[in-house]
């Protein structure tokens, strides 16, 4: 038995910036889980291996925020920000014990969620 289409709930259409905004988020994240164990010993040699995890599982709390976000889950927006800005700070830690952080690194790690929360600012009334 199918319901009238007046009962049936309209999806929202996403299109084409917020799935490639959403979509990146999930994949750049993904590679930075995947490359945080080159951390150690390279980039940052004196850096605490506790930091290192941490981040790691920030930016895998990233993954799971934009899968979150691709489902149209509110608390998937608040914990993008959360680990994106978790993962700015663990990265300046980390790289400042290298003595190579800079500015830039931390407008550049901030740049991204700021763009992103752009693209979805005019979508979150389809977030629930």
């Amino acid at each position: 038995m199918t319901k009238s289409k007046s009962h049936q709930q309209q999806k929202p259409k996403r299109g084409g910036l917020l799935t490639f905004a959403i979509i990146m988020v999930i994949v750049v994240n993904l590679i930075l889980a995947a490359g945080i164990h080159s951390l150690k010993g390279t980039l940052a040699p004196g850096a605490n291996i506790g930091l290192i995890i941490l981040t790691w599982a920030f930016a895998l709390a990233s993954v799971v925020a934009g899968v979150a976000m691709w489902f149209w889950k509110k608390w998937g927006i608040t914990l993008y920000i959360i680990a994106s800005i978790a993962i700015v700070i663990l990265t300046f830690l980390i790289f400042s014990l290298a003595d190579v952080t800079t500015w830039g690194m931390i407008m550049g790690g901030l740049l991204p969620v700021i763009i992103v929360l752009y693209i979805i600012k005019p979508h979150l009334r389809h977030f629930h």
